[in-house]
């Protein structure tokens, strides 16, 4: 006679038995388009509320040419309105998409089937006036500090470690005072705000449109390794053509800047700098500037940022 062994149910088997429900497939012959967007623009399309069905855009078809244009609304402000779709894969087999639901009267979820892929596409913004005042106004916003220095009050401190008793009444703020440098080569070398990097920069671009490494450190007067960091998010290294290991901007930050982006960079910089910018362009060599023959061309390249995509519907 054989052993019945006992069977260990989970208290958890019974909450998730049945709650699936059932499987809603009116929508089957439905066709909808698998689309992969920036993670800017999904990031701002996810803040909009679930029950919200705004309407954010149209698509354009002219020939073979695809074309998504936002609306002009706030769901949509400080991103790109134009951009560029393209249909990577015509013919989807076998993809479906599904959306549920739970319920808030029981534990069960409706699941219904939203329509079949029809096609996949990419959706790229288009580089134009529009969305390099946009991305300026990103990489500003990126470069501002995130914390700030707030001086307390010195008698707020508890001094109980060993021969600190009477200090109370002291005055510490001897402590953070400013120290000359012994030299000037530790002015020279002493880091300025990244903001106001970026505008001394954005300036050096609009007198010439390729630099040399080296003519940018003699002329910002800032150490390499930062002045390096900075300048990679912004301009990018020929490495072929005549101007072979020279910088320039990168194609979303070329041409002229709005009113509103140049006032907020003219506020960063005080005057006796914009000085010190005019003498050392004076004193700087030619050769780290432009050559006569420098071509026009090269100010609409291709954007060699990468977007990283993400799935919508």
């Amino acid at each position: 006679m054989s052993e019945e062994k006992p069977t260990i149910r989970n208290e958890d088997d019974d909450r998730y038995e049945d709650d699936t429900g059932d499987l809603d497939l009116g929508q089957i012959g439905s066709r909808v388009w698998l689309v992969k967007v920036p993670r800017f623009l999904m990031e701002k399309w996810d803040a909009i509320p679930d029950d919200d069905r705004a309407n954010l855009g149209c698509v354009r078809v002219k020939n073979d040419e695809i074309q998504l244009l936002l609306h002009n609304k706030p769901e949509n402000a400080d991103v790109p309105k134009n951009y560029n779709l393209k249909v990577m894969n015509k013919f989807v087999k076998n993809s479906y998409v599904f959306r549920e639901a739970e319920s808030s009267s029981s534990n069960t979820k409706s699941t219904a089937l939203v329509g079949t892929v029809a096609h996949e596409c990419n959706v790229t913004p288009i580089i134009n006036d529009d969305y390099r005042r946009v991305m300026q106004k990103r990489a500003l916003a990126a470069s501002a500090p995130k914390r700030k220095v707030q001086m307390i009050d010195d008698r707020g401190a508890s001094l109980l470690a060993p021969g600190t008793l009477g200090a109370r009444n002291r005055n510490t703020t001897s402590f953070i005072r400013n120290v000359k440098p012994r030299t000037g080569e530790g002015l020279k070398n002493s880091r300025i705000p990244r903001n106001e990097l970026l505008d001394i920069l954005f300036k050096c671009f609009e007198d010439y449109e390729y630099w040399t490494l080296k003519g940018l450190r003699e002329y910002v007067k800032q150490p390499e390794v930062y002045l390096k960091e900075v300048l990679d998010s912004i301009a990018i290294l020929n490495k072929r053509g005549p101007y072979a290991l020279k910088y320039s901007l990168k194609p979303e930050y070329k041409g002229t800047m709005d009113a509103a982006t140049r006032e907020l960079l003219n506020q960063q910089v005080s005057q006796s700098e914009l000085s010190q910018q005019q003498n050392a362009q004076k004193g700087s060599a030619s050769p780290t500037g432009p050559s006569s023959s420098a071509s026009d061309a090269n100010k609409d390249g291709d954007n060699d940022d990468e977007v990283e995509m993400i799935d919508i519907l």
